[in-house]
């Protein structure tokens, strides 16, 4: 009986092996992309994500806030660089949904 289970957990963490694919960044199309964003959206990872970007926000304000723009511009453009793409990602992956939202109730209207 140990051995029957031992063998099914062994097959089921090659099942789980072969469902990961990695695909490398230069031949991975904006629908792959998009797909696997939307999809982490929705994991269990994606509140410690947004925490992280959380984090990183309020460091990010607190040093746009610590330092003299007239005497640092530089130093200030970075910060709101960063400020900037931490935004981008969660903001275009609400977008990605609400479009594809969208093209499908479209669709449903036509059939």
């Amino acid at each position: 009986m140990k051995k029957e289970t031992k063998l099914k957990k062994e097959e089921k963490k090659e099942e789980k092996k072969e469902e990961r694919v990695i695909i490398p960044i230069g031949e991975m199309t904006k629908d792959i992309m998009e797909d696997l964003l939307v999809e982490l959206s929705y994991s269990v990872y994606w509140p410690a994500i947004m925490s992280y970007f959380e984090g990183r926000r309020i460091y990010v304000r607190d040093g746009i806030a610590s330092v003299d723009p007239f005497k640092e511009p530089t130093l200030v453009a970075r910060y709101q660089g960063n400020l900037q793409s931490l935004n981008d990602l969660s903001d275009a992956i609400e977008v990605i949904k609400k479009d594809r939202k969208k093209a499908e109730e479209n669709e449903n209207d036509k059939q």
